[in-house]
């Protein structure tokens, strides 16, 4: 599916559009540091959570239930940790 349709098919659910999510987009340093320094520390077994996922998939949990979400920062936290380990 290309970016296109993909957009499109998120626009009719009322979802972010990929540019607006920075779909491919590495996080940044400060990104990582909480990734490794915040989020990490909480999750069970951080090196296999961490080594069963993609970066794609790793990227778009952070952006999804850090960046992107609208809850508290314990809040949002706490749904990223859960994500993860999922």
């Amino acid at each position: 599916m290309s970016i296109a349709e993909d957009d499109a098919r998120l626009a009719a659910l009322g979802l972010p559009l990929n540019a607006e999510m920075q779909e491919g987009v590495p996080l940044s340093d400060a990104d990582e540091a909480y990734v490794r320094d915040v989020i990490s520390p909480r999750l069970a077994d951080a090196a296999a959570t961490m080594a069963a996922l993609d970066e794609t998939s790793r990227v778009r949990i952070y952006r999804g239930m850090i960046t992107n979400n609208r809850g508290s920062p314990d809040e949002r936290l706490a749904e990223a940790v859960e994500v993860y380990e999922r």
